[in-house]
């Protein structure tokens, strides 16, 4: 098992996985739905001087604060730390000099979101929390029905 934060190591759920397979916290996760909401996003910036795609560094940014960040700095510490097949799954472009598919900085993710029309990106992601919450609650749901069906089960086979 790795605890190695760095972009260019495997992450712990990448270490406890197999060749080709996910963890199953991670199978969950929708990342083309997500990229094609933040592609709406209208670039701002100039041709020059691009780094980083605009979707990929906002994609970067939502994770980085579904993770828990609160500020630019944790949003970088924790795009850091996110594994090199997330951001593939996110179209971060690979660093052949490094050998690793690169994360934004905390100065180009800084840049971003002070410059981004904040009403246009919420214009765009607005409907994706409530959607999100109701996946959640489905979820649950499941899960309860399948714990008590499961319980009913094992009450069955003790007492036939």
């Amino acid at each position: 098992m790795s605890f190695c934060h760095h972009a260019c190591c495997p992450s712990i759920w990448e270490a406890t996985a197999g060749k080709g397979e996910q963890r199953e916290e991670l199978r969950d996760a929708d990342t083309p739905e997500l990229m094609e909401m933040l592609s709406g996003v209208r670039e701002f910036r100039g041709v020059k001087g691009r780094e980083y795609a605009l979707t990929f560094i906002l994609a970067v940014c939502v994770v980085a604060l579904l993770a828990g960040a609160r500020n630019y700095r944790e949003i970088a510490t924790v795009a850091a730390g996110i594994s090199q097949r997330q951001l593939q799954l996110m179209g971060a472009e690979w660093d052949y000099f490094g050998n690793c598919y690169r994360h934004p900085r905390q100065t180009v993710i800084w840049t971003v979101l002070t410059s981004i029309d904040a009403a246009e990106l919420d214009r765009i992601t607005g409907d994706m929390a409530p959607r999100a919450g109701q996946e959640i609650q489905r979820r649950r749901r499941q899960v309860r029905m399948g714990n008590r069906h499961r319980r009913q089960g094992d009450a069955r086979g003790v007492d036939g």
